[in-house]
């Protein structure tokens, strides 16, 4: 299994832009992603508004958690 990490933004809404969506890394563990997710909301800043950062489990083919 790997975990994928995505940032969501919503900051351009009110200017009639669609949201953002970013693939910001692909870890081998959840802690390796969760480690990363929060230096995503270190760099862009809390509180966590207009954007969200979350870590996707991704099964292979086949493969069963």
């Amino acid at each position: 299994m790997q975990w994928l990490l995505f940032v969501i933004i919503i900051d351009g809404l009110s200017h009639g832009m669609p949201p953002s969506l970013l693939l910001e890394g692909v870890y081998d563990t959840m802690e390796e992603c969760f480690e990363s997710r929060q230096g995503v909301v270190r760099a862009i800043g809390e509180p966590i508004v207009n954007y969200q950062a979350i870590c996707v489990a991704l099964e292979a083919q086949g493969e069963r958690i």
